[in-house]
Order: C-alpha cells, then sequence, then structure tokens
C-alpha cells in the first residue's frame, strides 16, 4: 500500500474575502518570523487557521502547508506527510529521506539518523528561507515519537528554515524552556487572539453590514470574551439582539457554543438541515462525493450557498473538483447531534460512505467509516487485507489504533491480523499484549492446522522469550516453528524467520557451530526469496557467530556483506 497523500492535508484553505485583515497579529508574525519557532496556541474558534492562511497570502516567504489529524500521529504517516509538503513547495525533494525511512531507518527515539537526512536535504536543496506550517497540532501531541521527531528537528533545523505550529494547547513534548532559552521561540496564545471590540466592529460592518455601537461591540466582546466562533454564531442566530441572544444562552445551562449552533441549525429550512447533518460524516466534501457516497443531490448548489452564507464552510484552495470542510467544531457539533437523534441515519450514513471508498481502492478512509457506522467486522476484513504491507512499511501506531478499536472478540476471530497486530505492538515495546495476543494467535493456527502461519507466530514468540532472557524457551520454539515448514520444497518467508531466530538463539547459548548452520541456510533462501531487509539481519547474526568461532576472516567479510546490503536499502538505521 504505497503512500499517497491526501492532496487537500498540504494545501492551505482559501483565503475568504469577508475576514478580518488583523494587523496587530499579523505584524507580530512577520516580526517574529526569525524564529526557529512560532507557537500559535488557543482553544477551537480563536481564528488559528485564519491568521496563518492571512499570514501565507501576506508573506514573500515560501510556506508549506500541513493539516494534521489523528491518523498523524504514525511517526511514518507524520514524516511522509511533511515530506510531500515541502515537495509540493520544492518539486522533487525528500528523495534521499524517503529512502532512508522505506529501508528501515528508526522512526523512535528522536529518529536522528532521518532528521539528519532531512536535514542535509533543507540545506543542499533549498536555496532560500522558507516556513513550514503545522495546523492542528493538538491531534498528535500525544505521540511521544512525533514530538521527539520535532525536538531533534528544531535542534538541527538550519537557519533558513522556520516552523509555526499551530495548536489548541502548549504541547508538552515540544522543548520550549531550551529555546526560550535561546531567543528561538515566540507566540500568540488566547489573550492575543482574542477579538477587541474595534476589530468586532469591523468585522461585523464588513461581512454581513452589522454596524454596532462601541457600547454594542464592548458588550459583545465582554459576553463572547473574544470569541470569534461565538461572536459568528451569535451573528447567525440572533440578528437583531446579539449581546441578549448570549445572555439567553448562558441562563439555557447548555455549553455556549452548542446552544447557539444549536439556534443556528434550527433556523435553517430542511433541505439546509438535512445537508448538513448528512454531510457532515465526512472529513471533506464535493459535490460528486456527497452525491456518490451519501446520495445528497444538488450538493453543488448547497456547498456554494453555505459558502456564501460563511456557515463554517471552508474551501480548500486550488484542488478540482471544489472540495470544503466544516469548521472543526461545527463538525463535531453537527456529528454529535447526528448520532444523538437520529443513530440508525448516522450509522447508515457511515455505511454507505465506507462502501464508497472502499470500492475506490481508499482503504483507511473505509475503515474509519465502517468503525463509525459500529460495523467492526467489515472494518476487521479490510485490516487484515493491509496489515502485512503495514508492518513491512514500518506503520505500527496506525495499525495498533485501529486494533484499539476493535472488539476483543472481533479480534480473536481474525488470528492472522492478531498476529500481525501482536507484531506491531511487540516492535513498539507492548510486550505482555503481544505475548497474549501470540498465544491466542497459536491456539487458533494449531486448531486450523495453518502451519506456515503458526511458524510465523513461534518464531515471534521465540524473539519474545529471547527478549526476556528465555534461551531455552527460545531455541526451543524457534525449532518447532521450523519443523513445520522444513519439509516444503520451497524457500517460503516463514522457514527464514525460523532459521533466523533459531540461529541467533542458539548464538546465545554460545552453540556458534549450529547457529552458523542455519544463519548460512537463511541467508541462502533469504537471497532467494529477495526479503533484504532480513537479509542484512541475517548477515549481521552470521558475522557473529563466525567471530566466536575464530573464522575472523569470513566473518569479516560476512560483516562487510552486511554493510553494503544496508548501503543498498540506504538505511541510516541498519547500516549503523
Amino acid at each position: 500500500m504505497p503512500f499517497a497523500p491526501i492532496v487537500t492535508k498540504i494545501t492551505p484553505p482559501s483565503r475568504r474575502a469577508d475576514v478580518l485583515y488583523r494587523a496587530r497579529l499579523l505584524d507580530f508574525l512577520h516580526e517574529h518570523i526569525d524564529r526557529r519557532l512560532l507557537l500559535i496556541s488557543a482553544g477551537a474558534g480563536y481564528g488559528k487557521t485564519t491568521l496563518l492562511v492571512d499570514f501565507i497570502h501576506d508573506t514573500d516567504l515560501t510556506t508549506c502547508w500541513y493539516s494534521l489529524d489523528s491518523s498523524d500521529k504514525d511517526p511514518r504517516v507524520f514524516v511522509e506527510y511533511l515530506l510531500a509538503s515541502l515537495e509540493r513547495a520544492y518539486p522533487g525533494f525528500g528523495e534521499r529521506t524517503r529512502r532512508a525511512i522505506r529501508g528501515g531507518a528508526s522512526l523512535s527515539g528522536g529518529a536522528e539518523e532521518v532528521v539528519g537526512t532531512l536535514v542535509n536535504e533543507m540545506v543542499e536543496r533549498i536555496p532560500e528561507w522558507f516556513v513550514v506550517v503545522l495546523d492542528d497540532f493538538q491531534e498528535v501531541e500525544d505521540s511521544e515519537d512525533v514530538c521527539a521527531f520535532l525536538t531533534t528537528l528544531l535542534m538541527y533545523m538550519p537557519e533558513h528554515c522556520h516552523l509555526i505550529v499551530a495548536s489548541r494547547t502548549i504541547p508538552g513534548g515540544l522543548p520550549f524552556i531550551s529555546l526560550a532559552a535561546r531567543g528561538q521561540v515566540a507566540g500568540l496564545g488566547k489573550d492575543d487572539l482574542r477579538f477587541t471590540a474595534e476589530e468586532i466592529q469591523a468585522f461585523l460592518a464588513q461581512a454581513q453590514g452589522v454596524h454596532l455601537t462601541r457600547e454594542e461591540a464592548a458588550a459583545l466582546e465582554a459576553e463572547t470574551e473574544g470569541w470569534i466562533v461565538g461572536i459568528l454564531l451569535t451573528r447567525h442566530a440572533h440578528w437583531g439582539g446579539l449581546v441578549e441572544g448570549l445572555t439567553a444562552a448562558r441562563r439555557s445551562g447548555q455549553p455556549l457554543y452548542e446552544y447557539l449552533a444549536g439556534e443556528v441549525l434550527e433556523q435553517q429550512d430542511e433541505a439546509t438541515r438535512t445537508f448538513l447533518l448528512s454531510s457532515s460524516v465526512l472529513q471533506e466534501m464535493s459535490p460528486p462525493l456527497c452525491r456518490e457516497a451519501l446520495g445528497l443531490e444538488g450538493a453543488e448548489e448547497m456547498l456554494e450557498q453555505l459558502e456564501l452564507r460563511n456557515l463554517f464552510t471552508i474551501r480548500i484552495a486550488g484542488v478540482e473538483p471544489p472540495r470544503f470542510r466544516y469548521h472543526a467544531l461545527f463538525r463535531d457539533f453537527l456529528q454529535a447531534r447526528l448520532r444523538e437523534r437520529e443513530p440508525d441515519r448516522y450509522r447508515g450514513l457511515h455505511h454507505r460512505a465506507a462502501a464508497w471508498f472502499e470500492g475506490h481502492g481508499e482503504v483507511e478512509v473505509a475503515i474509519h467509516h465502517y468503525l463509525e457506522a459500529g460495523e467492526p467486522l467489515e472494518a476487521a476484513r479490510l485490516v487484515d487485507g493491509v496489515a502485512r504491507e503495514m508492518l513491512a512499511e514500518g506503520r505500527l501506531v496506525t495499525l495498533s489504533q485501529w486494533a484499539g478499536r476493535l472488539p476483543e472478540d472481533v479480534l480473536r476471530a481474525h488470528p492472522r491480523l492478531l498476529l500481525s497486530v501482536a507484531m506491531a505492538v511487540s516492535t513498539a515495546g507492548g510486550t505482555e499484549q503481544a505475548l497474549e495476543w501470540l498465544s491466542h494467535a497459536e491456539r487458533t493456527f494449531r486448531q486450523q492446522n495453518e502451519r506456515p502461519l503458526l511458524s510465523l507466530t513461534l518464531s515471534r514468540l521465540a524473539l519474545l522469550a529471547l527478549n526476556r532472557g528465555e534461551n531455552e524457551r527460545a531455541i526451543e520454539l524457534a525449532r518447532e516453528a521450523l519443523s513445520l515448514i522444513e519439509d516444503r520444497p520451497e524457500p517460503a518467508e516463514a522457514r527464514v524467520e525460523a532459521r533466523r531466530v533459531l540461529g541467533v538463539a542458539l548464538t546465545r547459548q554460545s552453540r556458534f557451530e549450529e547457529a552458523a548452520r542455519h544463519l548460512e541456510t537463511a541467508l541462502k533462501e533469504s537471497r532467494e526469496l529477495g526479503t533484504h531487509r532480513r537479509e542484512v539481519l541475517i548477515l549481521g547474526g552470521l558475522a557473529d557467530a563466525l567471530r566466536w568461532l575464530g573464522r575472523l576472516e569470513e566473518a569479516v567479510e560476512t560483516q562487510r556483506a552486511a554493510v553494503e546490503a544496508a548501503r543498498r536499502l540506504e538505511s541510516p538505521g541498519l547500516l549503523a
């Protein structure tokens, strides 16, 4: 499943003509853009994205845009999208860094090899000052690997690269203290982003021709605390009495946003309400997608009307056919309202969307919709189909996240998927959970007499045993794994892995002759299979066994072969 970026994630939204130009904030960004990091931090609905869109239209610097969502918690996905964003501005950029990560370089613990390659590419391929914008960073701030990657990047980033991060929170995983000590960070917070009374006056006059007195604007500022989404909702819901409407909202006992958004929704005609609620199941909307995936007719006219009326509908720039998305807060409200009041329609729309995306080969989006539709069996079927490929690509976090949303009984009903998920979890350090899942997969494969899959499961259990220092148990498991498929004529992947693990376990027990025999056979079969990453691992293990046998010249030649194989893969991690 080769990585294919969703273009709209690396494309900034269009700038609306009715948006207020906030000179004081833009001046701050221009004055401090020489800092290594600029942070814009405030809750949802304070105009962070709008400010960034204004900035990229106001600056002469090249800007690279990246809108994050929860799928970007996977460090592999994050780095691929970061490279795609840079490549959009600088065609051809990122090939060396991609080769490094696709060759197996680690993306955990700071990923210094990958960051080093990326920084070198920035120095060699980008001759000018440029800005990277990361919008909605709160979606990934709990990913230790993503934050560690950015921390390393900020440490080594060349002086002509500048990073702007917009987030609903102050990300705890980024090195603000060390950057502040060196004068390399500046930021805007909630108090800065609040609309002043003067800005409220100017905005409502410019956007809708509503002219407030200075006193009315000051009262509205006090009631909303300068929260622009609250002002927008009040404008939509209470033309004749902005402040009075807010007072009623506060007396209702409901959260302010929920009350106002409900008022706005109820004021729409039936066709508009139906379209808003139904289309909210999509992350992004286009007329063909609304029509084909959800059966919504008249989507083109409806989306244009919603945009014209500024009903929290954002056009994504430079994309054909036109694509739109709702403001995140508004979409969350619409989804919650639809799920609460019409659960059957909520599930039915997600099911329709899932079937459409699956039919068009967009498996990951289809998985999301099947999960939202309450159809974990369908989601598991799709995850099962791509799990091995995702393992090979190193997308362990995404695979683990999907598994975490599947009920335990569904996972256990898909032992092949359980094996892949357990391998992902064990690689990421979740040893106990991996052991439990592998043990269940082992029992199922024994009952079904699935010998190749049972062999792979036993090899993985043997590696866990090795990591716990249970060398004899590891040898026992690896021997059984090999015995299950040793008589097969073709060089099967499971047999190569069983021989490799057995060779490593025997080396740990100082049984070097036997270890070398298994590793030499595994090497021959691995080359026939063309599994180059495993070949590097086998060569390293074989060199170790030969060294202990005193066959030093052979050990040196074998280690040189491992180095050359790692170079061919362009993998800094394996090469190191």
